[in-house]
């Protein structure tokens, strides 16, 4: 009964986090950006080094200029320095954006917990019967 309970948590989980993500894609608006830097982030697995970019942008809103991280970090850099771009932020809250060309329709880690949420029941009431 308890792993019932935990994937159904799970898939609870998830459809928060895929609604979450709607949201933030719902309330964001294009505009017109230039990459100003490039953020560099080093990560160790195991015996690997891992190089991850993350471009900033320069944009404005009314006016006021803003600088915004890309929301995630990547391993290949898609947009060089300098170079004008066409962006999605929430204009309430631009700290973070995304790239106008991006798919960005679903979120992956909300799809995840869902089918893990589903499969954890599904299991516990096949074993429950077992």
């Amino acid at each position: 009964m308890g792993f019932i309970i935990f994937g159904f948590l799970m898939a609870i989980a998830g459809l928060i986090v895929c609604r979450c993500h709607r949201e933030t894609i719902e309330s964001a608006e294009s505009f017109s950006a230039e990459v100003v830097s490039v953020k560099e982030k080093i990560s160790v697995r195991g015996h690997m080094i891992v190089k991850k970019y993350c471009p900033v942008v320069k944009f404005s809103i009314n006016g006021k200029t803003h600088f915004a991280d890309h929301r995630s970090y990547s391993q290949v850099i898609h947009h060089s320095t300098g170079e004008t771009v066409i962006i999605c932020a929430n204009p309430k809250l631009p700290k973070y954006f995304y790239f106008a060309d991006e798919e960005h329709q679903h979120s992956l880690a909300g799809i995840i917990l869902i089918a893990s949420g589903a499969f954890i029941c599904v299991l516990s009431l096949i074993f429950s019967f077992i």
